[in-house]
């Protein structure tokens, strides 16, 4: 019984761990909509520095509409797009939509994509 309650002690510890950190990291390579690292979660602060240092100067205050590329740390990102800047219409889509399909070998990241 002693140790059956150490392992899951220890189990919730790591889970907890993990739910704890994710927010604050992305994943290398990953392409994301600011809106989705700006989710209003723990770290929203922190990400929010981290778009505005990323953003170039003709791009301030465009954290939300913006595309993100994870960096190999894997807490920093660049900036990639200004979604509509690409014309009427386009907006920056969650992975999850149909209309994104930008790398297979990185399914489900966000993009730019024209709603028309």
């Amino acid at each position: 019984m002693v140790q059956i309650n150490a392992f899951a002690v220890g189990l919730a510890a790591l889970l907890l761990g993990q739910a704890t950190a994710f927010p604050n990291e992305c994943k290398n390579g990953m392409r994301y909509c600011g809106y989705n690292l700006l989710n209003g979660g723990p770290f929203q602060q922190v990400w929010e520095q981290r778009l505005n240092a990323a953003l170039p100067p003709n791009q301030q205050g465009h954290q939300f509409g913006s595309t993100f590329i994870c960096n190999s740390d894997q807490v920093s990102v660049r900036f990639e797009d200004y979604c509509p800047d690409k014309g009427a219409g386009w907006v920056c889509k969650n992975g999850n939509n149909n209309l994104c399909v930008v790398d297979p070998l990185f399914p489900g990241q966000d993009c730019c994509s024209n709603v028309n």
